[in-house]
């Protein structure tokens, strides 16, 4: 098959489905190659529930993992935030994720969630990293480390001091936050 550079997830059935991700391997690659759903379509034969086909394109080949700390303040934790992020390196490159769900499957309060995001863009040093919550639950973090495997981390703290979700009234829908 050769260098796998882009995917298409199709359905057949009539139940709307909703993937994060795609891992592949070619039998000439030993790794896999992973695949995010960065639009969050979902697949689905009724056009008016999504598509039935979802075309992805590779970002890259370099590994970042993302480390986020949950505040222990009053209902900071989160089981439906839909959080994703853009991160932006001081080259111009962006890499973005789909929702980032921690293992148990919730943000709880006090804890430190890691997410190793495999396959994206050369950023050299991360300058940014925008949050953006999709769901109506809010969240509250005390910080979000970036760290690339030259071992180098990059530390951002809510300076805003505020909520995450999407749902306006409860905090902010989105945070850029900078070096």
């Amino acid at each position: 098959v050769g260098r796998i550079g882009s995917v298409e997830v199709s359905i057949g059935g009539d139940n709307m489905f909703f993937f994060n991700w795609v891992s592949v391997r070619s039998s000439s690659e030993e790794k896999k190659k992973y695949f995010y759903n960065v639009e969050r379509r979902r697949l689905s034969t009724d056009y008016s529930e999504g598509y039935n086909k979802v075309a992805i394109k590779l970002q890259g080949d370099i590994t970042y993992i993302v480390f986020v700390e949950t505040a222990t303040r009053k209902s900071a934790d989160s089981g439906r935030i839909g959080l994703s992020m853009i991160l932006e390196g001081n080259n111009g490159n962006r890499a973005y994720t789909s929702h980032l769900q921690p293992k148990e499957g919730v943000f709880n309060q006090g804890t430190v969630d890691e997410f190793v995001l495999r396959n994206l863009p050369e950023l050299e040093a991360v300058k940014c990293v925008t949050l953006t919550a999709d769901e109506d639950n809010a969240w509250y973090f005390d910080l979000i480390a970036v760290l690339d495997m030259g071992g180098n981390v990059v530390r951002y703290s809510n300076k805003y001091g505020k909520f995450l979700s999407s749902d306006s009234s409860e905090g902010m829908t989105s945070m850029k936050l900078c070096t």
